[in-house]
């Protein structure tokens, strides 16, 4: 990721990925971004000729959360789910935590395996939508290098922030960074995140300086939030 830090700390991104920012709206973005987790295999998937024996194996349900995160509940939530099917043939699925790279170590290993649907990613628009078109060389491709499966579900997303700083809505929250500049730190779950992305639109349409303090995943980021680490984090439930 060729990238500098402190452009994107003040909000802007490389004149490659403006096309993410343009024209964003903040109410629009967090409807537009609101982590819609998305199952998807290789391309190719299951062979018509392999479909009467599948699964053959347990089935890898790939994510980049940290348990606790939003991906690897979504994930573990199928697992269970799996458990109970007989078109599963007793095999279960396993889930298989991946962070890091901005859900792009959790991308390639799904990317890399055989295509036989037995290792599935649980994505949201980070992997899906944001790396491809952010990163300068994104080593995948979603339309090429993955088959979609089905939308898992969807999620609202929205600005929390430490019960420390007294602040009770979006005015006294942008009032109090703007008199504390570059004093507030905000989490995310990696550069180039749909969190980062979401704070670097905030932060270039509101005019506002803040620390931006990336994690491997929400499950890293949240707790840090709580234990004032960090002051504020755009998250979903």
């Amino acid at each position: 990721m060729n990238m500098d830090a402190s452009n994107v700390n003040r909000g802007h991104f490389p004149s490659h990925a403006s096309r993410l920012t343009r024209g964003f709206g903040l109410a629009r973005f967090a409807i537009a971004a609101a982590l819609a987790a998305v199952g998807i295999a290789l391309a190719g998937g299951v062979k018509a000729q392999d479909a009467a024996s599948f699964p053959s194996k347990p089935i890898r349900l790939v994510t980049s959360s940290l348990p606790g995160g939003l991906n690897d509940i979504v994930a573990r939530l199928m697992a269970d789910r799996f458990a109970s099917m007989a078109e599963m043939r007793g095999h279960q699925g396993i889930v298989d935590s991946k962070p890091g790279g901005s859900g792009v170590i959790a991308a390639m290993i799904v990317a890399k395996a055989p295509p036989d649907g037995h290792t599935l990613l649980v994505a949201d628009l980070t992997q899906t939508s944001i790396n491809p078109a952010l990163l300068e060389s994104p080593p995948y491709q979603t339309l090429r290098d993955f088959s979609p499966v089905s939308l898992l579900g969807t999620t609202p997303f929205f600005l929390a922030v430490n019960t420390s700083m007294g602040i009770s809505d979006l005015k006294g929250f942008l009032a109090h960074v703007r008199s504390h500049p570059g004093k507030v730190a905000y989490g995310t779950s990696g550069v180039g995140s749909i969190h980062h992305l979401a704070f670097a639109t905030l932060a270039g349409r509101a005019n506002l300086e803040m620390t931006h303090v990336p994690f491997k995943s929400s499950g890293q980021s949240t707790p840090a939030m709580i234990a004032n680490d960090v002051q504020v984090l755009f998250t979903a439930y």
